[in-house]
């Protein structure tokens, strides 16, 4: 009923006000602390309860890390929001940091997840490729001698900055249209339902197999 979807509204409404709230909070924390700028501020952050945090420049450093690391991980989309809508000065400083102190642990740890994945590498007809140095992952499917391909960028400041798809390979008997569903339908995995690297790839692999056997989706 209309009621209910005004409700639901107010509610994310709040909830995501609250969350923005949060992150400014915690971003003060940290980018006012000289502890901020050592990496094992970062290295330290835990999921840690309001309860064990005594009151202690260390201690609330660590909470608002494990807080901060935590919403970019869970919500990002809403840590974006957040981001672009603070000062031009801020958005550097929060990029920077988080290009510095986060990305890059949050990148190895998808690259890793990848790389470990034995339904990748058990698939039929998909290879997929590595490269940590870049943040890339490179997935390539064979059927009925056509290779497509699939790129998945993580980008520096990952995941505050959205990882970047692109489709290669030839398309033949693939219409555009499909090819822009399928990429949209990555895109929403990624950003709401904070699907993995991992299951990105072989929801695009599933998606062209279900293609040419003549399911539709």
């Amino acid at each position: 009923s209309e009621r209910q979807r005004r409700h639901v509204t107010d509610v994310l409404g709040a909830f995501s006000g609250s969350v923005r709230l949060s992150l400014s909070l915690a971003f003060a924390a940290l980018s006012t602390s000289s502890a901020a700028r050592s990496s094992e501020a970062v290295a330290a952050a835990r999921v840690v309860s309001a309860g064990e945090v005594a009151y202690t420049s260390s201690a609330v450093l660590e909470y608002a890390a494990g807080r901060f690391v935590e919403t970019l991980v869970l919500v990002p989309r809403i840590v974006r929001d957040w981001w672009t809508g603070c000062s031009r000065e801020d958005q550097g400083a929060i990029l920077a940091f988080v290009a510095r102190r986060i990305s890059p642990v949050l990148i190895g740890a998808a690259m890793d997840e990848v790389v470990a994945s034995r339904e990748v590498q058990e698939a039929d007809a998909l290879k997929v490729t590595v490269a940590r140095s870049k943040g890339v992952v490179n997935a390539r499917y064979e059927i009925d001698e056509m290779e497509v391909g699939l790129t998945l960028s993580l980008p520096e400041a990952y995941p505050l900055q959205p990882v970047v798809i692109e489709a290669a390979g030839a398309h033949k008997g693939i219409a555009k249209s499909q090819w822009r569903r399928w990429m949209l339908s990555l895109r929403a995995m990624l950003d709401t339902q904070l699907a993995s690297l991992t299951q990105v790839v072989l929801h695009w692999k599933s998606s062209l197999a279900r293609r040419f056997e003549g399911v539709d989706e």
